[in-house]
């Protein structure tokens, strides 16, 4: 026994090593989320938020390169009442950041972009906007997801897309992964189509009518990855959501989200987070993803977003004794790896290639 438990412990040790000052490996970037970097918008203030995020949307487990292999992808078998009847298109209820119409087109694989054939807002009746898909507090608590509620109405985007752009955006959403962060469902959605209004009429609730419900797929948050209860979504990304409920001209986009509290922390802390990313991301390369729950648990506790600045400032020092150790052992690491003549762990996947560049680019028109 004592032979056995030496050579775990060596192999373990090894392993840590290799994921400490091993060369050449990528973490599995989050989509959706999703919207937080790779495949978002290239404002200089979405690039901060995606530095601090990337070690902890390393370990979300969603798409990253090699979730979105090359070349055609194999069929799969989706719902024939959310095909349109040509069967060559998907009905999606789109909500969350993939009402943001540039987050949306830019979730596709090797530089293509996800189009469609229509898009219009739209509600799925008996179900309600949740934010409760397990993120890694105090960055980015909870991502959007859809839940069952009697009398409730998810507001979001009634989409008709190709069966390819639909492929690719379940896979930018994790949905190739081993273990999915989401899982397809089947929602009855109305759309709502604008009245006879002016062309260049922004759209908004009064001038839409609600049309019969129709079966379309749309992506709730798997059952490993819900929490209990609702966490408030960070400011950063709640941005995203209500810029594309009012693209929509969505209700809910003067109303419900906002008036939602969100997650902002601090410059400090979100550095703190990001070490400590680190030292999740390592942990996570050599099987022991689990090892840091208990922080994340306490964190969710911790977590405030209401109007008292006091109970804020109280939450954040809390929130960074409760990481300082591990973000310690993370700046450490990072300095080690200097050292050593080694880059800095690259999180997320590989730089995209160029388009080639044999012939002239041709604008898409329609």
């Amino acid at each position: 026994p004592a032979a056995i438990i030496s050579r775990r412990s060596s192999r373990a040790a090894a392993a840590l090593l290799g994921g400490l000052f091993g060369r050449g490996t990528h973490g599995a970037m989050a989509l959706g989320s999703s919207s937080l970097g790779s495949t978002g918008s290239r404002t200089s203030g979405s690039r901060t938020w995606a530095a601090c995020l990337a070690p902890l949307l390393a370990l979300h487990g969603a798409a990253g390169e090699s979730a979105q292999t090359a070349g055609a992808t194999a069929a799969r078998a989706l719902p024939p009442s959310c095909l349109t009847p040509c069967g060559l298109r998907v009905r999606y209820f789109a909500f969350g950041s993939n009402l943001s119409e540039e987050k949306l087109r830019n979730r596709g694989s090797n530089g293509t972009t996800i189009t469609w054939t229509s898009r219009l807002p739209a509600v799925a009746p008996g179900h309600r906007l949740a934010f409760n898909m397990r993120m890694f507090p105090p960055i980015e608590p909870a991502m959007a997801s859809i839940e069952p509620c009697d009398g409730g109405e998810c507001e979001g985007a009634l989409l008709e897309l190709s069966l390819e752009s639909y492929d690719a955006l379940w896979r930018s959403e994790g949905g190739a992964m081993d273990r999915p962060s989401y899982q397809e469902i089947v929602v009855p959605v109305a759309a709502l189509r604008p009245h006879s209004t002016p062309a260049d009429a922004p759209p908004s609730s009064e001038s839409l009518r609600r049309e019969a419900p129709v079966n379309a797929l749309t992506f709730r948050a798997a059952p490993w990855t819900r929490l209990r209860r609702d966490a408030p979504p960070s400011a950063r990304y709640l941005a995203i959501i209500l810029a594309g409920a009012r693209e929509l001209g969505l209700p809910s986009a003067s109303t419900t989200l906002s008036s939602m509290p969100s997650a902002a922390p601090s410059k400090l802390l979100l550095a703190v987070a990001r070490a400590h990313g680190v030292v999740s991301l390592l942990l996570s390369r050599v099987g022991l993803r689990k090892a840091l729950a208990p922080l994340r648990t306490a964190c969710y506790a911790l977590l405030y977003c209401g109007p008292s600045r006091p109970l804020r400032l109280l939450s954040e020092v809390a929130t960074l004794t409760l990481l300082a150790p591990t973000a310690t052992v993370g700046v450490l690491i990072r300095a080690a790896r200097r050292a050593a003549g080694l880059p800095d762990f690259s999180f997320g996947p590989p730089a995209k290639k160029p388009a080639p560049t044999a012939a002239p680019a041709t604008a898409a028109t329609g």
